[in-house]
């Protein structure tokens, strides 16, 4: 195949751009869901999330898929994160979206709303702030997987790294969980940014080889 033709249907380009693009619109939506105050507003917002969600994921693994022999151990903390952020969509989120919409459904033929559609409700704008508490780290640790190109089997960091990261998040959003707060929104993207820090924190001051 000739060169311009190679490039026009460059797979890794246009499979970047898709999954920046999903990215951004998943984010856009989560943002809506953690805002939403009735059930209508978030029953469409949890929806659209967890479909976006899936496109998300899908490119990111196609990337990923493309670079295993180069990948950095820099992608770790966004490849983990990222996995929370899809588990929260389809696990906890999209399970209370389908009760919104039975409570939605029973308020338009008249009936009165189920008991627990508010509970629903702030479940989903609590999860939903989780999920925007872990897009800091993603979206930083996918820029240094770009910026900082470090072969994995080189970098004596990265199941340190990857540990480390596992358990933060897993900290985070048991903290959540067991305060029952609905994170405000710069509350949650201030979190996030604390626990980037402290796992950027390890390359900084881990010995290089």
């Amino acid at each position: 195949m000739s060169e311009p033709w190679s490039a026009l249907i460059d797979i890794t380009l246009f499979g970047r751009w898709l999954h920046i693009v999903s990215s951004i619109v998943w984010i856009v939506w989560l943002v809506s869901l953690c805002r939403a105050t009735s059930l209508r507003a978030g029953r469409i917002a949890a929806g659209r999330q967890a479909w976006w969600s899936v496109l998300v994921l899908a490119t990111g693994v196609l990337m990923l898929s493309m670079q295993v022999e180069t990948m950095s151990a820099r992608l770790f903390p966004a490849i983990v994160a990222a996995v929370f952020m899809f588990l929260n969509a389809w696990l906890v989120i999209w399970p209370q979206k389908r009760l919104l919409l039975v409570a939605e459904k029973q308020l338009v033929a008249g009936g009165e709303s189920l008991p627990e559609a508010d509970a629903a409700l702030v479940k989903c704008r609590r999860v939903a702030a989780v999920n925007l508490m872990l897009v800091v780290p993603v979206s930083f640790f996918m820029t240094a997987g770009a910026h900082h190109s470090v072969a994995l089997a080189a970098d004596p960091a990265w199941l340190l790294l990857l540990l480390t990261a596992l358990a933060l998040f897993c900290l985070m959003e048991s903290a959540v969980w067991l305060t029952r707060q609905v994170l405000p929104l710069w509350t949650a993207l201030m979190l996030g940014t604390t626990a980037t820090a402290m796992l950027w924190s390890l390359f900084v001051f881990w010995p290089q080889t």
